[in-house]
């Protein structure tokens, strides 16, 4: 069989790809399917994803859009002809049409029912913003979906690697906000 790398910016894409790609396409992938690129540079996992192409297999990117995402787009393919590497194909998070990242995908697809919680993390985090003190981390999207994550006895804890995205109390895997991702990885993962 193929080998099939998936090139991810971190460990919170890897699972997330993990969890969706299991309860989409009934496939445990394990993290030596997955090749982490630390942010959205290719020059770091360069040797791994020629090696893979070299034992024939596929390398596809799955890749934060940010806020720009042509800019992300054009960035990407000139490191792929920089670094010399083959890369099957390429989806930019969250939709392969809009900007944002993985954080922007999750919102999207969270358990309608449990919406209104996400409402209150926004609230909190205008709230400590009003005070303006030096010292508190930035209460960006990622520390808003892993405040959602902790606030629920299901579902694993707020860290990259123990969050469950299958946890249905939590998130809706079968939304149709996830439809482009899901024909992106079907022609490599359905049987």
């Amino acid at each position: 069989m193929t080998q099939i790398r998936i090139i991810v910016e971190g460990e919170s894409d890897r699972k997330f790809l993990k969890d969706y790609i299991k309860h989409s396409f009934e496939k445990e992938l394990s993290n030596d399917d997955f090749i982490i690129a630390s942010g959205n540079l290719l020059s770091k996992p360069a040797n791994s994803i020629q090696r893979n192409t070299i034992e024939g297999g596929i390398n596809i990117t799955v890749l934060d859009a940010d806020t720009d995402i042509e800019g992300t787009r054009n960035r990407v393919s000139r490191e792929i002809q920089e670094f010399d590497l083959m890369i099957d194909n390429q989806f930019y998070i969250p939709n392969d049409d809009q900007p944002g990242n993985l954080e922007t995908l999750l919102r999207r697809i969270i358990n309608e029912e449990r919406g209104g919680i996400l409402d209150c993390i926004d609230q909190y985090g205008r709230c400590i913003e009003t005070h303006r003190i030096a010292e508190l981390r930035k209460f960006d999207e990622k520390a808003k979906v892993f405040v959602y994550v902790d606030s629920f006895a299901v579902g694993g804890q707020g860290k990259p690697d123990q969050v469950d995205y299958r946890e249905l109390l939590l998130w809706n895997l079968d939304s149709e906000y996830l439809r482009p991702l899901y024909d992106f990885l079907q022609p490599y993962f359905s049987e």
